[in-house]
């Protein structure tokens, strides 16, 4: 998995740990880029989520 940065307020693990209930069974995480929010980009689709509240944010 290829993640833009890491540093204390952006940990791509957690993300990912709090994505997983979203993510459907055979899917598989390729990217994570932080932005404004966070964009992650599997084999099946491109989802933004919103750090802060905890969300899909497109």
């Amino acid at each position: 998995m290829y993640t833009s940065n890491r540093g204390p307020l952006f940990n791509p693990d957690k993300v990912l740990e709090s994505l997983s209930n979203l993510l459907l069974p055979e899917e598989v995480v390729l990217g994570i880029f932080r932005t404004l929010n966070t964009v992650l980009i599997t084999d099946m689709r491109l989802l933004g989520f919103d750090l802060v509240y905890k969300r899909l944010n497109f």
